[in-house]
């Protein structure tokens, strides 16, 4: 996983494919602090929206 600039995550080597509108737990784990767990949305690429 990376942090964007932006301050977007982008999520890499994923086991199974996340489709705009899905719903997944993603898990961080912190250096210097306990881990989180989040339920994120996802959304759909702007390259993927009806025009």
């Amino acid at each position: 996983m990376e942090l964007r600039e932006d301050r977007h995550l982008l999520l890499v080597d994923l086991n199974q494919v996340i489709r705009g509108g899905d719903y997944v737990w993603v898990t961080l784990n912190f250096e210097r602090a306990d881990s989180l767990a989040l339920q994120l949305h996802s959304q759909v690429p702007a390259t993927d929206r009806p025009s």
